[in-house]
């Protein structure tokens, strides 16, 4: 453990062989290599499954600590497990795992005597940035306030799980929350009461660990609780919420997506050499991120942004063309498409 370090804690869970199929050899490899090389004296801890471990080789990993999750697993990640009602069209293990991860998290910090945690999907990459962040002994997750149109669940706010910082007294307050909703008769029958809410208005998803965020934060408004999409700007950096969020303040890009079969907008990023010859990572607005979340099928930008100092003109080429831009978006959608179509013949048997 690094000294007064609050140490980035990062997931990736087991939902099929298909799945990690596609997420080790389209990105996960990427991302960690990204992670490994980053050097904030921050202790980085990959916690997954024995599975994906084994495909790992970690002597390429050495300043990531990769940890098996079933090592962290305590009463309260097992009476979740029991428990759990799964209300959504998304995957079982996945949305159940997405909740089980802040109880892992919460055993590790128990087992290590720590105070605070970041945790965090495993399609983030972190940049320097992120440090100015993780002192402030504030809860810092990012949400957008409901309003009445919006607001199907009667919640105050709308909770993102992709990124959030936090005391270790604020996650056994959800902790013990989620374990209240799936154990309590009387809140289970309001899960399945909104979850009948989404399917009559036809929404895809469901109950998921955003919801779950969402209603926590509404009910408790904790005292400290500091949106992390202004945190980042009060210290002149900008939080990246989503690859794919549609935001009229950046520069977007359009194309076409195989995945979804139609056209999709996201933010461009752009890579500018700074006097000292490093290298930051923003939009349009200049100020640097503090990490960039890859997610669907867009994992393409890991390319440019891990090989950026190894084709510099190409890069380069590619930022400043939109068409490019796009095409390269393009491109890797359709081999995201590729290895999904592949693993789902690959896997049948297994389906």
């Amino acid at each position: 453990m690094k000294k007064n370090s609050v140490p980035i804690f990062f997931t990736h869970g087991f939902i099929s062989n298909r799945y990690n199929f596609i997420t080790r050899n389209v990105y996960l490899k990427k991302i960690l290599e990204w992670n490994n090389k980053l050097d904030l004296s921050l202790e980085f801890i990959f916690a997954t499954d024995k599975e994906t471990i084994k495909s790992i080789d970690m002597e390429n990993f050495k300043n990531i600590k990769i940890i098996e999750t079933k090592d962290y697993e305590n009463k309260g990640s097992k009476l979740l497990t029991e428990n759990y009602l799964h209300l959504s069209s998304n995957n079982y293990l996945y949305e159940l795992y997405c909740l089980r991860r802040y109880f892992y998290a919460l055993d590790y910090c128990n087992k290590n005597q720590l105070k605070r945690i970041l945790l965090s999907d495993s399609d983030n990459i972190f940049l320097p940035e992120i440090k100015n962040l993780l002192y402030d002994n504030k809860l810092l997750i990012p949400f957008l306030k409901c309003t009445k149109k919006d607001n199907i669940f009667d919640n105050k706010y709308r909770a993102s799980g992709g990124l959030s910082i936090w005391n270790k007294k604020d996650l056994e307050s959800y902790c013990s929350y989620l374990l209240n909703s799936y154990t309590k008769e009387y809140e289970r029958k309001k899960l399945i009461k909104y979850y009948k809410n989404f399917k009559f208005l036809n929404i895809k998803g469901g109950i998921s660990d955003m919801y779950h965020l969402s209603k926590w934060l509404s009910i408790n408004e904790p005292y400290n609780l500091i949106n992390l999409r202004n945190a980042a700007k009060i210290y002149k950096y900008e939080f990246d919420p989503s690859i794919e969020e549609n935001n009229n303040s950046y520069k977007t890009i359009t194309y076409f997506s195989f995945n979804k079969m139609g056209t999709k907008t996201i933010k461009k990023i752009f890579i500018y050499q700074t006097i000292n010859n490093s290298y930051k990572y923003s939009y349009s607005n200049l100020l640097p991120l503090t990490q960039i979340q890859l997610q669907g099928d867009n994992k393409g930008i890991i390319w440019l942004i891990s090989n950026f100092n190894k084709y510099k003109i190409i890069t380069k080429l590619i930022i400043k063309n939109n068409f490019l831009y796009s095409t390269m978006l393009t491109i890797s959608s359709f081999r995201y498409l590729l290895y999904r179509l592949f693993s789902k013949i690959l896997f049948i048997k297994n389906s």
